[in-house]
């Protein structure tokens, strides 16, 4: 892995706080409801409040400050996680593949905060280096 650990876990981290922004957002008292996904006022709001907060600052901040390449392992792991491939090497190259754009902040973000598919892919690869 060319990412450090430290540098992976603090990505949980930080996703962790997100999601939970997220949660917050749906739930709480400046709650908008329950969205439907023909409601674009409501949708735009709620993403509007998101994008808002510390939390998804802090979480951007943090991906925009890695190279290229720990970007794309970041995103490998998460892939290893989600159990697209069997073989971590397989998600390492189909994250390397990915076309380069301004999206793959936000691509990395959504793929993050979709699950605890970073904290399942260092778990995996953890075990593998025990063996």
């Amino acid at each position: 892995m060319t990412i450090s650990e430290k540098k992976v876990e603090q990505a949980i981290e930080l996703k962790s706080l997100y999601s939970k922004k997220q949660t917050d957002l749906s739930a709480g008292d400046n709650s908008i409801g329950t969205v439907l996904p023909d409601d674009a006022e409501k949708v735009t709001e709620w993403i509007a409040q998101l994008e808002c907060s510390n939390e998804f600052h802090q979480l951007k901040e943090f991906l925009e400050g890695l190279s290229e390449e720990e970007l794309r392992e970041l995103q490998a792991i998460a892939f290893y996680g989600r159990g697209d491939y069997t073989q971590y090497r397989l998600a390492v190259e189909e994250a390397a593949q990915m076309e380069e754009n301004a999206a793959d902040i936000h691509y990395t973000m959504q793929l993050l905060a979709a699950g605890d598919y970073l904290e399942a892919g260092l778990k995996k690869l953890k075990r593998r280096q025990e063996t």
